[in-house]
């Protein structure tokens, strides 16, 4: 005879083996997303003396930012480490 503690525990087991099913997909997907993500990165190496502009978030109070420029600069960099570099803070032209 099928009774409720039968059924709870069925159901209990099915749902469990739904949830490592999932997990297992969505870890192969986050991997397969994550190496393609990579694959489109390209690292751009700033030397010292370089010239760079910066791109601009603000948006000035009255403006749009679909008309108001976004990147300002050029700047000269002073030093670079890695990923950060120190910029000059007069803008050179």
């Amino acid at each position: 005879m099928y009774n409720y503690d039968d059924y709870v525990s069925e159901l209990k087991g099915r749902m469990q083996a739904a949830h490592d099913v999932v997990r297992d997909r969505l870890l192969e997907s986050k991997t397969r997303s994550k190496l393609d993500y990579d694959g489109k990165i390209v690292q751009i190496a700033v030397k010292v003396e370089d010239r760079v502009l910066i791109f601009d978030e603000s948006v000035r109070k009255g403006r749009s930012r679909k008309l108001s420029a976004q990147w300002i600069g050029p700047f000269t960099v002073l030093a670079a480490d890695g990923v950060n570099a120190t910029i000059s803070v007069d803008e050179t032209s």
